[in-house]
């Protein structure tokens, strides 16, 4: 299953720190290690995830979620264009047609059916974003 985790602070929610960024409108800080470093919001996905993301992972024996022992825990995220992705088998990937018909110019969406070749995961991303766009355009008005 896929998580979907969108975090609401409280208008009067006067800081947060690590992957919630740096609530003091500076979108520059906002990818802050917990060591202190900063990472360019203008870095590619990868330097992102390593040098940013992945310094907050929580071991498996501090998570507040289970972990099966069988979950694989060192999986890293594919990056760059989906449509160079690698298939094992050429028949399962969608077609760019089928992409973007079901798509259009949601980026999740495209990437996670370029990855899954699952419509049905496709839609929920596409689904996902176009809620949490509503419910950014609500909370501007």
């Amino acid at each position: 299953g896929l998580l979907h985790v969108l975090v609401t602070l409280p208008p009067e929610t006067e800081q947060t720190q690590g992957l919630l960024g740096i609530l003091d409108g500076d979108p520059s800080n906002d990818f802050t290690t917990p060591a202190g470093d900063v990472v360019s919001p203008d870095s590619p996905e990868d330097t992102l995830y390593n040098d940013f993301s992945m310094q907050w992972a929580v071991g498996v024996d501090d998570s507040k979620f289970h972990w099966p022992k069988t979950a694989e825990t060192t999986r890293v995220p594919l990056f760059g264009d989906p449509a160079t992705f690698p298939y094992s088998d050429e028949s399962m990937q969608p077609s760019e047609e089928d992409i973007l018909g079901e798509c259009e110019d949601s980026q999740s969406c495209r990437r996670d059916y370029y990855v899954t070749g699952d419509v049905n995961v496709a839609r929920a991303s596409k689904q996902t974003e176009d809620n949490f766009i509503e419910m950014q355009s609500a909370q501007v008005q």
